[in-house]
């Protein structure tokens, strides 16, 4: 299996995918997270956590996420450029933090494409900054270039208000399983408010995972400060193409 993915993303035959990131309250979209998809010869649809992790340990992951990024911004270039202030943003991995090709990759991408280094959001799991020092060092030189940095998946691993002030990121996208429990029972929605809490403490952006429901999105549009969101309920992952007619077609945008 890890034999033709490589051969996959060596013959660019992995599909991309994007779903919208929108204002809860309007729905107006102001960006795009960029999901990689796999296919492999025999038919079967792989899953992302699967086939990323099999780059990543087989120590071909930068090639996945250069090809990520490459055909992201080449399908979005006349986007982010006619609109300066929508965010594209795509997922990298511990591997990547510490590897010296990354940040020339990233350039040399965005020149390609043309694009502003603004409008490219650098998505980091929790995970991946185990290795703080390192992590730390890559995102001062990602944010000193200008690309807004974001913890993904935000509190399922190591989460804590002097962790996150330690790295200095700008953004975090709390974990779909939060908002799930909105509206129920379960314990793990008596957290949500203190992630919240702690990203107002640290002027951090939030974005929220997973809304599927009114119920839900309510909720967040109805907190003091704003946060944007990502789920079914505002757009399930499409094709470029079908993303783009979907902007183009929104009286909101």
């Amino acid at each position: 299996m890890a034999q033709q993915l490589h051969r996959a993303i060596r013959q660019d035959k992995l599909q991309l995918v994007y779903q919208p990131i929108v204002e809860p309250p309007t729905g107006k979209y102001v960006g795009a997270g960029a999901l990689a998809r796999w296919t492999d010869e025999e038919g079967f649809a792989i899953g992302p956590d699967v086939f990323v992790q099999m780059a990543e340990d087989r120590g071909f992951v930068n090639e996945l996420t250069a090809l990520v990024v490459k055909r992201a911004l080449r399908e979005f270039a006349e986007t982010l450029r006619s609109r300066p202030e929508f965010q594209l943003s795509v997922n990298v991995t511990a591997a990547d933090l510490a590897d010296p090709e990354f940040l020339p990759m990233l350039e040399h991408a965005l020149n390609d494409a043309r694009v502003a280094t603004h409008s490219l959001t650098i998505e980091v799991t929790e995970s991946s900054t185990a290795r703080k020092q390192v992590a730390k060092e890559t995102i001062r030189k990602l944010r000193l270039r200008g690309h807004c940095v974001q913890i993904d998946d935000f509190g399922t691993g190591y989460s804590s208000l002097s962790y996150l002030h330690d790295l200095s990121v700008d953004e975090i996208k709390i974990d779909k399983a939060f908002t799930q429990a909105i509206g129920t029972k379960a314990v793990i929605g008596e957290i949500l408010p203190q992630i919240l809490a702690m990203a107002e403490t640290l002027d951090l952006m939030v974005t929220v995972e997973g809304i599927e429901t009114t119920e839900q999105a309510d909720y967040f549009a109805g907190l003091p400060r704003p946060v944007l969101g990502q789920g079914w309920l505002f757009g399930h992952p499409v094709p470029a193409d079908e993303f783009h007619r979907n902007l183009a077609a929104s009286p909101l945008n």
